[in-house]
């Protein structure tokens, strides 16, 4: 009979091997290896995240990161839909508005609207809600555009109303 064998996880080795790159960092570190400036110590690190969390300053933080990215995804995934709605729908408009904005750089648009908007909230939400935008309009466009083209015939051969067409779309399932 065999004996098993009693191989540690892949669980324990990835945690030995971060536990060996966060030993090493900061050997590093403290030896003058690494400038500190650009890659603190983990102990420093640590030592920050403890008083942020008892001073309840990193709750705050997270509150505002939240109502930021938040409102973000609801405007963007709002506005995505509608757009990729439209542009999925109409082959004309997709036509003449999808080689646009598949050209735009997206991410060159953040610095302009903190130069726009300022750096408050409202430069924040809008940057994530053009971040989310995009990816709900661009899915959601390729989506429409793939759905078979039989079961449109069907629905339309059913007597479905151009709203029933547009569900059969949207929730093929239903």
């Amino acid at each position: 009979m065999k004996s098993r064998s009693h191989a540690p996880s892949p669980g324990v080795w990835t945690l030995v091997i971060v536990l060996g790159l966060l030993v090493l960092w900061e050997v590093a570190a403290a030896g003058g290896h690494v400038n500190e400036f650009f890659f603190s110590r983990p102990s420093l690190l640590w030592q920050e995240f403890v008083d942020m969390v008892s001073s309840g300053l990193l709750a705050r933080h997270l509150s505002t990161t939240g109502q930021e990215a938040g409102l973000g995804l609801l405007f963007g995934g709002v506005l995505g839909t509608l757009a990729g709605l439209g542009l999925g729908i109409s082959p004309r408009v997709s036509r003449a508005l999808m080689p646009g904005l598949n050209g735009l750089p997206k991410l060159a648009l953040g610095p302009l609207f903190i130069i726009w908007f300022g750096l408050g909230l409202q430069s924040k939400v809008l940057i994530s809600a053009l971040m989310v935008f995009f990816i709900f309009a661009f899915n959601l466009y390729s989506g429409v555009r793939s759905v078979d083209p039989a079961l449109v015939a069907a629905v339309r051969l059913l007597g479905g109303s151009r709203w029933q067409v547009l569900g059969k779309v949207i929730w093929p399932a239903c």
